[in-house]
């Protein structure tokens, strides 16, 4: 977890360094808006902090770069307004902002408003995670059937007074074919590749069958 501010007055970013100097969530200061969109293109953040006028680059380019990957909750966005308009603030949450703080800047308002805007993307991690368990909870109850039929019958042929041990191996042989389905699926459902959970597992009962 981590805070990206950007913007180019230097005083501003050294003020910030010293005031979260005790906030206990790491931040990283930027004063060019190009190198900033650099940084969250390396670095996973929970929260941009960004300035409304920058030069060489308009506050909507820098915005609508990071809202065409990440969506409000996903990378909460904290603006800087220069000059406490209505509209100026209506323009930066049209364009996605989540949230703004008006220059000169509060230090316990923005503490506050990031707080709470670093709490908008705890929730969404959190609801990532358990839908994440969710699927993988459903992949393997689908499985599960299949793998304990397989079993059932490699215990039964093993245990026979003279060990099948061609029907046992087949046996064997069917529950890694179901278990390297589901490392597929897992992989297809999450992105990425499942641990190999069951490979001592798999081992165990091959030295059986052997």
């Amino acid at each position: 977890m981590a805070i990206l501010f950007i913007d180019d007055d230097a005083e501003l970013l050294e003020w910030i360094d010293r005031e979260f100097s005790g906030f206990n969530i790491p931040d990283d200061l930027e004063i060019d808006p190009i190198a900033g969109l650099q940084r969250i293109k390396s670095k996973k953040y929970s929260l941009i902090v960004l300035d409304q006028h920058m030069p060489d680059v308009q506050r909507s380019d820098v915005l609508e770069q990071i809202r065409t990957k990440y969506s409000s909750m996903e990378l909460p966005v904290l603006m800087f307004t220069a000059d406490g308009a209505d509209e100026t603030a209506i323009d930066c949450l049209k364009k996605g902002a989540n949230d703004f703080v008006p220059k000169p800047v509060n230090s316990e308002v923005l503490k506050v408003r990031i707080q709470n805007l670093i709490n908008v993307n705890k929730a969404y991690q959190f609801a990532l995670i358990q839908k994440e368990k969710e699927t993988l909870l459903n992949i393997v109850a689908t499985y599960n059937h299949e793998i304990n039929n397989s079993l059932m019958l490699a215990y039964a042929y093993s245990g026979e007074a003279k060990l099948n041990k061609e029907k046992t191996v087949a046996a064997l042989d069917r529950i890694k074919a179901t278990l390297k389905k589901l490392k597929e699926t897992v992989k297809e459902e999450t992105g990425e590749p499942s641990k190999e959970k069951y490979a001592g597992f798999i081992s165990v009962y091959t030295k059986k069958a052997g």
